[in-house]
């Protein structure tokens, strides 16, 4: 069986050849992101999908951080193969639990009996695999259905039903449903599995566009770069050269006025 992450950008840019990133880090990041019950949830679909893994060959796939619209939380994994597609709703914690239609109701400690609980699971479920079947027909051009399966994976966990519109499944029934679905009868060819894959896999991002590289100024001409050359003083230099040059300023214009006044001096009264 093979699995397709598309839960985050990271997952789809890795290479083979990179290294994995420590599980520490990975753990942090689901926390960080869906909260402690995002996390263990996830952690719940990775038990799911190894189980199945080992049981399931290659013509099944299992995808995983499909979004439906313009929902910002994906869905849950999905199994494709020949006999179709089947949603993997995981619930990882321990209790009584029963399902009366699309009722979901928890055994509560004191009374031992069974209260309707909120958020209705089994309504939600209900409603992922119906959002899923709708990406599923938009990416295939025709109707895919789409059968939400309930999984229990807490061993403390047991779960009674009622004519249920979701499919209640614990560990060891897990096993046999993946038993039997490798032996029912195939809905969908390979080829119309490979081109659903294609249609669902998110479009890559475009390329940056390549940097322009800065235009060399202009050459200046000859006779610039000659007097730069001549003329390529430092700071110090420039400031004793003003000085100089104000000094020779002043000692022409005290010469001329030495003249002019002389001048006037012998002319007769």
């Amino acid at each position: 069986m093979r699995v397709l992450d598309f839960s985050s950008p990271s997952a789809q840019k890795k290479s083979q050849k990179s290294p994995p990133s420590p599980r520490w880090l990975n753990a942090l990041q689901a926390v960080l992101t869906g909260g402690w019950e995002g996390y263990r949830r996830r952690q719940a679909e990775g038990q799911v999908i190894g189980l199945l893994g080992s049981l399931l060959d290659n013509r099944f796939v299992v995808v995983r951080g499909l979004s439906a619209g313009e929902q910002e939380t994906p869905l849950p994994p999905l199994l494709v193969g020949p006999p179709g597609a089947f949603l993997l709703a995981v619930w990882p914690k321990a209790g009584f639990f029963r399902i009366r239609e699309d009722q979901w109701e928890i055994m509560q400690r004191n009374t031992r009996n069974y209260r309707p609980a909120k958020p209705n699971v089994v309504q939600q479920v209900k409603a992922q695999a119906e959002a899923a079947a709708a990406v599923l027909r938009d990416a295939l051009g025709r109707p895919m259905p789409v059968e939400p399966l309930l999984i229990f994976t807490n061993p403390g966990a047991d779960v009674a039903v009622s004519r249920p519109v979701v499919h209640p499944l614990l560990p060891d029934g897990l096993r046999r449903y993946a038993a039997q679905l490798a032996k029912k009868e195939a809905q969908f060819s390979p080829a119309e599995i490979y081109q659903l894959l294609d249609a669902l896999r998110p479009p890559e991002a475009p390329p940056p566009p390549p940097k322009r590289r800065p235009k060399p100024p202009a050459e200046p001409p000859p006779i610039v770069r000659k007097a730069e050359r001549l003329f390529d003083f430092t700071p110090r230099q420039w400031l004793i050269l003003g000085v100089l040059t104000a000094l020779v300023l002043l000692l022409f214009m005290a010469l001329i006025l030495l003249v002019l006044f002389s001048q006037g001096a012998g002319r007769p009264v």
